[in-house]
């Protein structure tokens, strides 16, 4: 990342593409029930109010009214995307890939299966986006957290948060090359979800190969126990493969520390709103 003297001139700032990810799909709607929106109507009313608040990306997931469970109906998730698309038609909607990865029982948070994320692929109306994993990995996001963060939740016990540490992304070639065909088939944008460099490494060979043609779009994740905290994309001596796309997934407390570590990273934040057409437009490939 490199800098001019004028970098700081706001009108010299790139512009900030906010995505706003309102559904929780970690928590139940009685850990915070003023803030997880159950019915179909709350669930919409949420977008509309990222979308208020100056959102252009929206990360779905759809939670079940009758169980509040997040839901692994595909039918529902269609018919919410119908009323997203209606209500926040400028919002890009792009659904989260692991579907939903809360454990159930005994067992530990773990990812749908590669089949049941293919049917991502197949719903509609479609979304913008799918978020898709390279490279499995560790997926564990209890560094972050505390049982004194998560008091009065149904995760605050030692067993729930050992389920979740030991949650894979898991994401194998099988899985990911087959994945890509398909959502491009149906011209829908994958979105990196990369833990680290070596999964840059992955696209960057998918692009090399032929397998993949961009775009590339995606983010560094906060979770998975290894991400570069508060530095810039190049801290592992590597660049992003050409005209890439990427965010980095921030906590509040990452956003204090990366505002307080990176000012000159920080500064590059100027709020522009992007219209949907024209953000995809720009990024349907090279």
């Amino acid at each position: 990342m490199y800098f001019t003297d004028d970098s700081l001139l706001p009108e010299n700032q790139a512009p900030l593409i906010i995505t706003a990810a309102p559904y929780g799909p970690i928590w139940m709607p009685p850990d915070y029930p003023e803030e997880i929106p159950v019915t179909w109507a709350e669930q919409v009313q949420k977008a509309v109010d990222c979308y208020n608040a100056g959102a252009t990306v929206l990360h779905v997931h759809v939670r079940d009214p009758k169980t509040g469970h997040i839901s692994k109906n595909f039918k529902e998730y269609s018919d919410q995307i119908g009323r997203l698309r209606a209500a926040v038609p400028k919002m890009i909607l792009q659904i989260g890939g692991s579907i939903s990865f809360a454990p159930e029982g005994e067992e530990v948070a773990h990812w749908q299966t590669y089949d049941t994320r293919h049917m991502l692929a197949e719903i509609d109306p479609k979304p913008d986006q799918v978020t898709v994993a390279i490279g499995s990995s560790l997926y564990d996001p209890t560094p972050l957290m505390t049982l004194e963060d998560v008091q009065g939740t149904h995760i605050a016990n030692p067993k729930a948060l050992w389920q979740f540490a030991n949650m894979v992304a898991d994401a194998t070639p099988e899985f990911y090359v087959e994945h890509l065909k398909r959502l491009r088939a149906h011209e829908i944008q994958p979105y990196f979800a990369l833990a680290h460099v070596h999964q840059v490494e992955i696209v960057e060979r998918l692009i090399r190969n032929g397998l993949y043609m961009g775009p590339m779009n995606g983010f560094f994740s906060m979770v998975g126990g290894r991400r570069d905290r508060g530095q810039p994309v190049r801290s592992d001596g590597a660049d992003p493969p050409h005209a890439a796309r990427l965010c980095i997934h921030l906590s509040d407390d990452d956003a204090a520390q990366l505002a307080a570590r990176q000012p000159l990273y920080h500064a590059r934040t100027t709020y522009a709103r992007w219209d949907r057409r024209e953000f995809l437009g720009c990024t349907q490939g090279w």
